[in-house]
């Protein structure tokens, strides 16, 4: 069977509204590492993202907190579906060095940051290959 990178991915480039962040935009790319990263064990309990935002941040008032975490994991999730078209057309667990799929790894960073325009690219990147890399291996 063969699949359509094409048809799946225009779906989402038809979502080029721009979901800002609910608070704290400056700060959006940096809370965003921390929160992939997720848990964090240390003295043998696991430490959530939210507790080490907290650390990190903590000018951040008590009632964003929660908005941010919820901002981020859709961010998160979005960026992953996307980076699941380009996975799904490939039998390997990395984005191929030939040209097609090249281009294919930038339309999924392009649809990733005309949504999250405070994202890096790197972060999509590496979101990308670790799709990539659970989906084919």
């Amino acid at each position: 069977m063969s699949y359509q990178f094409d048809d799946e991915i225009k779906c989402y480039e038809s979502m080029n509204e721009e979901l800002p962040p609910p608070c704290h935009g400056e700060l959006m790319a940096s809370l965003f590492e921390i929160y992939k990263d997720g848990k964090v064990l240390s003295n043998g309990k696991f430490r959530m993202p939210i507790d080490l935002i907290r650390e990190e941040y903590p000018e951040i008032e008590e009632s964003d907190l929660q908005r941010i975490i919820d901002y981020l994991k859709e961010t998160e999730r979005f960026c992953e579906d996307v980076c699941c078209c380009l996975s799904r057309c490939i039998d390997v667990p990395f984005v191929p060095p030939a040209e097609e799929e090249q281009q294919r790894a930038a339309r999924v960073k392009q649809v990733c940051l005309k949504r999250y325009p405070w994202m890096e690219e790197e972060q999509i990147e590496e979101l990308l290959n670790t799709v990539c890399w659970l989906s084919n291996r």
